[in-house]
């Protein structure tokens, strides 16, 4: 049994680049490029040596492929794969470019960007919705390893809300925490809750 003293370590990464300079992704399932294979590949040798316990990452294809690459560098592993990690689904936007809806739906993607945190995309969700899917996923992932490290594969966004609920930033400032491609952030959660952020958008 873990000491009450012992966290549960969290690395909680970025998936590697895709394609689509300026497009919204959302919930469209795109792969790596080569480029961010190489993301992957490079985070991957910088966290060989982590005793990770388990890989979990959101089942969309980017953030699976990366969580991939870092398991195969951890001998007997499987990955994890929790839809409740995936990316801000967009909704009538997803996988469209910013450029185009600044032309066709300029006002309400405006209105959007004024209230991120309650504004919900039509067909998709707020950041509001964002967070209550996927704080209480990670809160399980957390729950399952008492004591343990485990790497956890997501996206900007989902990222973003895990973290700004550690960091007491609200969601309204969605914008002001970098999530590079294959970023590692580093949260150590205690038993009794209280948890340190140890780093934020580096590199192994």
């Amino acid at each position: 049994m873990p000491s009450r003293d012992v966290p549960t370590r969290i690395l909680l990464i970025r998936h590697g680049s895709v394609g689509g300079d300026g497009v919204l992704h959302g919930h469209v399932d795109v792969p790596l490029t080569p480029q961010g294979r190489a993301e992957a590949e490079a985070l991957a040798r910088g966290l060989a040596g982590e005793p990770l316990a388990a890989v979990y990452c959101s089942d969309l294809c980017r953030a699976r492929e990366t969580a991939e690459i870092l398991a195969r560098r951890h001998d007997g592993l499987s990955v994890t794969a929790d839809p409740a990690l995936r990316e801000l689904h967009m909704g009538l936007w997803d996988g469209r470019p910013v450029r185009e809806l600044l032309a066709e739906d300029g006002e309400r993607l405006r209105k959007w960007w004024a209230a991120l945190e309650t504004f919900r995309i039509p067909g998709g969700e707020s950041l509001s919705d964002l967070s209550a899917r996927a704080v209480p996923a990670f809160d399980r992932i957390v729950a399952r390893h008492p004591g343990e490290t485990v790497a956890v594969v997501a996206h900007g966004g989902t990222n973003r809300v895990i973290l700004f609920r550690y960091l007491g930033i609200p969601l309204s400032r969605f914008h002001v925490l970098a999530q590079d491609p294959a970023c590692l952030n580093r949260i150590a959660v205690y038993p009794d809750g209280n948890a340190v952020v140890e780093a934020v958008n580096a590199r192994p």
